[in-house]
């Protein structure tokens, strides 16, 4: 009994201990079963990152705080859910510095409202390693667009590394687990049998969660591979493998070069080594051409490891992300194009609700407030930033808007700030509706126009300036005039005077070369008197009537001793259809030929001028003529010419010490020809002479206004003629010239050739009737070619017309010494050539010429007595010289004043006024004259003779109640012609 006691007690122990056991056995069950759940939130998670594979997506408020985020997120934070986020910031997970970086990144976008796109962060985790996340963080507003948040989106690829490394260690962790928990077991008690069976169901769970990821990575909608260290394939997902067109099997263990052609396998070799040497996530978009078609593909590759956490190869993941980032870009471009708008116009733009609150300012306007963030306006009025006076009309506008729907269009507001400055702006306000088409606001761009208006009002004070100035101007060149042209008019009057006057031949070359210098000074004084004319815009031209043709010749012929005494041929052409008689302003076009005619001979040694016209083009009633002036002279270099028609430019020093001039001439002329409507411009080789162009437009006049001379008498048409002359180009005008008027003109060279012509006429049967010969030819000269002509019986009725040059007095003493019929000036006009043809052959001369007004030269009717009011004592004597050289007595005064009381105190037929004179100038003691003569019917002739030259003088002059105008110096003709036409010839009053 005692026995089977101590049997039933020790049972009982026993029975304790097997409890003991099973309840130890249980507890590891547990722990298995806790394992377990692990594994497969282990498996969740890998599902998630998979899922949500590659971009972190967050969600932060005003303080930075989360408030959501993705699985991907809590894995860069180290949370094992994203719930762990909620309430946390940055300084919790990152170092100090660079969360206090990603703070301030945040704060400007919560501030500015513009989202930072795109931005590398480098990111530093608790194990110190270094990545790179791919950023795009944008504000996050509410149902009213205030921001109250941000929206965070970024992408790093490390956070798979870390994924991977810590599946490593967990499964090696288990395994150690599962060895450690076995041991005990075996140590235990047989029970680690069933233990091992249940370790065996536990590897199986992994087999079939393995093969659930590898199901997974499949059907993937990304291409996965994975490579060993040599770039040989040990894996490629099925998407990979329809991609390349080739089953796993005949990938595995291939490479690149395999696949791919060598260029493009040789950097996908080079992208593996990279990472591999790295150890680094490598991340890229690269563009894939296939079929003509462009696709982006966002690649990311990583290393792989092994247990000891060597580098064994590279996981490559790739996807087409062509419609994202093409969607992205179309996003960007839009935010960017409105921002940009926005914010760099330089006019302020606004949004403003039903009571003109601002809903929305833009970065110009926000700077015009002093406001360094743009929405610390919003729900402020204009009453906020401008006075009363101001706000109180915008808001008045407004409402009007408001209630009318009407905009209102560039108002030109004056904007008043409490500071007591004053802008002006042009503002334009339009309704703001909403999706329904009401009136929710307004909205309104304001464009500042303060510099506008201070610049109208500087341009108002600078235009009484510039007129003022002008006034000033206008008065000093009157007075230089006046000062400059007085003196020189006794100097060159008196000259003339004088070499009127019996002379020793060294006395007449003495005052010949003053009165040169006089009028050489005189031409200076004119061309900068002109271009300060034409600097004042204060030239305008006349339109009146003139003969071109004459007038061009007479030009042309003033330069002829000139161009004689220079051992130079001075011609002319014009052809035939350019016009005779047009409407134009000829002093100024005969003051842009003279100005190059003098050019030309001023640089031209040897050799020949010639100036040609010719019609460019006809519009309408207007023709537009092309004129020539060619030289032989020393020509102009090339980077000259176009500086030869600025102020005061000449060709260079040298040239300017040798010719001399102001270097005005020429930039007058391109004035003159602008405004003749036409254009100047040169040719020009070194050595090879100049050719200077210019083209004016004239009106044609009526029926005047047809081309030059066209012969009608029947008498010469079919003429022979005989033309001798040295110049090619004299040969081919006069040739030209002899065939439109219907003749035969036949050419020599010279006197050899021209006698041996006329012997061949002769003995044809047709002997010249007419010959055409220059005096002055090298070898044998025309006075010789006459002699022999003379001399033969058979030519005695040849007619010679001698063409002459004006250096030679003695060849009109010859010419009538041997008969010849007329003897004229080379340059030759066409009208004095046809003239003389006429003439000399005993036709009638043309009733056209005939009927051409003659200038008059009649002598004074009747004695006059003539009051001079002059203060210079040399111009006294030159004018009363001049005038009682006509028989006219002279009484001179000083001045004005006793011009007044001489003319109280006798009466006179004339008064020559000078107008600028000491105590009373020449207008006021007009106007004096003038006002005394209301009381009686006697009118004073007052003739103004001043060295006022300028346009308008001439109208001033007659304003005063002057009865004619001539200026300084005094020519002869013109003063004699004003008494002519001033005083009545029968003495009446």
């Amino acid at each position: 009994m005692q026995a089977r006691d101590e049997t039933h007690e020790r049972l009982l122990l026993e029975l304790a201990e097997l409890r003991q056991r099973v309840a130890e056995l249980e507890a590891s069950d547990e722990d298995r079963r806790r394992a377990e759940d692990a594994l497969e939130q282990e498996r969740h998670l890998l599902r998630t990152v998979i899922d949500n594979l590659p971009d972190y997506i967050y969600v932060k408020d005003a303080q930075s705080r989360f408030v959501a985020a993705n699985a991907a997120v809590a894995r860069v934070m180290g949370q094992a859910a994203p719930s762990l986020l909620v309430g946390k910031t940055d300084q919790d997970f990152y170092p100090k510095d660079l969360a206090a970086k990603f703070r301030r990144d945040e704060q400007r976008v919560l501030s500015t409202g513009e989202p930072l796109i795109n931005e590398d962060e480098h990111l530093v985790d608790a194990n110190g390693k270094q990545s790179v996340v791919l950023t795009t963080k944008v504000p996050l507003r509410d149902a009213q667009g205030n921001i109250v948040g941000l929206v965070g989106i970024g992408r790093d690829i490390t956070a798979r590394k870390q994924v991977e490394e810590a599946l490593r260690r967990a499964h090696a962790e288990l395994e150690a687990r599962v060895a450690e928990r076995t041991g005990e077991l075996a140590r235990a008690n047989e029970e680690l049998k069933r233990e091992m069976a249940d370790r065996e169901r536990a590897r199986q769970v992994l087999r079939d969660s393995e093969a659930l990821y590898s199901s997974l990575v499949e059907n993937l909608p990304v291409h996965v591979l994975r490579k060993d260290r040599a770039g040989r394939f040990e894996f490629a997902n099925r998407s990979f493998c329809e991609l390349v067109g080739k089953p796993l099997a005949e990938i595995v263990g291939k490479t690149d070069f395999d696949l791919y052609p060598v260029e493009l396998a040789q950097k996908f070799r080079d992208d593996d080594l990279g990472v591999m040497e790295s150890g680094q996530l490598f991340e890229t978009v690269e563009e894939n051409r296939q079929d003509g078609d462009s696709r982006q593909m966002q690649v990311m590759k990583s290393p792989v490891r092994d247990a000891a956490d060597r580098i064994i190869g590279v996981q490559v993941v790739f996807w087409d992300v062509t419609e994202r980032t093409q969607a992205v870009a179309a996003l960007q471009r839009e935010r960017y194009l409105l921002h940009s708008l926005m914010d760099n116009l330089p006019h302020n733009i606004y949004f403003k609700d039903v009571s003109s609150r601002f809903l929305r300012i833009n970065r110009a306007m926000a700077t015009a407030f002093g406001l360094t963030d743009a929405a610390d306006a919003l729900g402020k009025t204009d009453a906020d930033f401008f006075t009363q006076e101001h706000a109180r009309q915008a808001m008045a506008d407004e409402q009007d808007i408001l209630r009318t729907g009407q905009p209102v269009l560039d108002k030109e507001e004056k904007e008043t700030w409490p500071d007591g400055h004053v802008t002006w702006a042009s503002t334009t306000k339009m309704p703001l509706r909403d999706e329904a088409g009401r009136i929710v606001g307004t909205f309104g761009i304001s464009r500042d126009i303060t510099d506008w208006k201070q610049a109208t009002e500087a341009l108002r004070q600078a235009k009484e300036a510039a007129e003022a100035a002008n006034r000033a101007k206008s008065t000093f060149l009157a007075n230089m005039s006046h000062e400059i042209r007085t003196p020189l008019n006794a100097v060159i009057g008196m000259t003339e005077l004088v070499l009127s006057t019996p002379l020793a031949p060294q006395q007449k070359e003495f005052l010949t070369a003053v009165r040169d210098s006089g009028e050489a000074l005189l031409s200076v004084i004119n061309d900068i008197l002109d271009f300060s004319k034409i600097e004042a815009g204060r030239i305008v031209l006349d339109r009146a009537p003139f003969d071109l043709w004459e007038s061009l010749g007479d030009t042309t012929k003033s330069f002829a001793f000139r161009a004689h005494t220079q051992g130079l041929e001075l011609a002319f052409h014009i052809d035939p259809d350019v016009p005779r008689l047009v409407l134009g302003d000829y002093g100024r076009l005969r003051q842009i030929i003279v100005n190059l005619i003098g050019n030309a001979l001023k640089f031209t040694e040897r050799g020949e001028v010639v100036l040609t016209v010719r019609r460019e083009s006809s519009v309408g009633d207007d023709v537009v003529l092309h004129f020539t002036v060619a030289d032989t002279g020393i020509g102009i270099p090339r980077d000259k010419q176009v500086t030869v028609f600025e102020v005061f430019e000449q060709v260079d020093s040298s040239l300017r010490r040798r010719h001399g001039g102001t270097g005005l001439g020429l930039t007058i002329s391109s004035r003159l020809v602008e405004l003749m409507g036409g254009r100047i411009w040169v040719e020009s080789e070194l050595g090879q002479g100049s050719r200077f162009h210019f083209t004016v437009r004239l009106a044609v006049a009526g029926e005047a206004g047809t081309p030059g001379y066209r012969f009608e008498a029947p008498e010469l048409h079919g003429l022979p003629v005989l033309v001798v002359d040295d110049n090619a180009t004299n040969r081919r005008i006069l040739d030209e010239v002899l065939r439109a008027w219907g003749m035969l003109p036949t050419l020599a060279a010279g006197a050899e050739a021209a006698w041996e012509r006329m012997q061949q006429a002769l003995l044809a049967g047709e002997p010249f009737r007419l010959v055409l010969t220059d005096a002055h030819m090298p070898d044998i000269d025309g006075f010789s070619l006459v002699e022999q002509i003379k001399a033969d019986a058979r030519l005695s009725r040849t007619v010679v017309v001698m063409l002459t040059s004006g250096d030679h007095p003695e060849d009109g003493q010859r010419c009538q010494k041997l008969g010849i019929a007329a003897y004229l000036l080379k340059p030759v006009k066409q009208s004095e050539l046809l003239e003389s043809i006429e003439r000399s052959l005993g036709l009638t001369v043309s009733a056209r010429d005939e009927a051409e007004p003659k200038a008059a030269a009649t002598p004074p009717a009747r004695q006059l007595h003539i009051l001079l009011a002059e203060d210079s004592l040399v111009n006294q004597k030159l004018a009363v010289a001049l005038l009682e050289r006509c028989g006219h007595v002279v009484t001179v005064v000083n001045n004005g004043r006793e011009a007044l009381a001489a003319t109280e105190r006798q009466e006179f037929d004339l008064v020559l006024m000078d107008v600028q004179m000491p105590e009373m100038d020449g207008y006021e003691a007009t106007q004096a004259i003038r006002m005394r003569e209301r009381q009686s019917d006697r009118h004073l002739p007052i003739i103004a003779v001043t060295a006022h030259a300028l346009k308008g003088d001439d109208t001033r002059c007659l304003a005063a109640g002057m009865d004619a105008y001539v200026s300084k110096p005094i020519s002869a003709a013109e003063l004699y012609r004003a008494i002519e036409t001033t005083v009545p010839l029968d003495g009446t009053d």
